[in-house]
């Protein structure tokens, strides 16, 4: 794995860290009583905020730097819905998806189903629920349902 990439992955771990807790300061805010700790929440969520908006500069920046990394960026960008927050997703979790077919793409990626069962047991259809395949197929997903809802 290139240096770059590793960064990138560091980069793309931190901006979920940020983005979970981002989701969860609003909702602490309805449970706090005190004026204090509410003003408090509320800085800290612009903070939070500010945060992500650096290191999705700085995201934009290290994609820029890398020629294949810009280039593989203008292929995925060009994809209805996919965006430069789920490419840099795909090229921090999915490095090799540009090399390989449909069916193994999806597999990488987490989205195709694989039978769990033996024996006795009825065969279950299910996905990767961890790693790095469940971090690119919830975004992807996620980004599969806005397209989905648009007209």
């Amino acid at each position: 794995m290139s240096p770059e990439l590793q960064v990138l992955k560091e980069l793309q771990v931190a901006r979920r860290a940020l983005i979970a807790e981002r989701t969860l300061l609003p909702k602490r805010g309805h449970v706090q009583i005190h004026a204090l700790v509410k003003r408090q929440l509320a800085k800290r969520l612009v903070l939070v905020e500010r945060q992500i908006a650096d290191l999705d500069a700085e995201i934009a920046k290290l994609i820029a730097k890398d020629d294949a990394m810009a280039c593989f960026r203008e292929i995925l960008c060009s994809i209805p819905s996919i965006g430069p927050v789920a490419t840099a997703v795909i090229l921090a979790f999915l490095p090799e998806i540009g090399k390989l077919d449909g069916k193994q793409a999806a597999s990488r990626a987490g989205l195709a189903h694989y039978s769990r069962g033996s024996g006795h047991l009825l065969e279950r259809q299910v996905l990767h629920q961890r790693g790095p395949q469940a971090v690119a197929r919830r975004t992807l997903h996620a980004f599969r349902c806005r397209n989905a809802l648009q007209p």
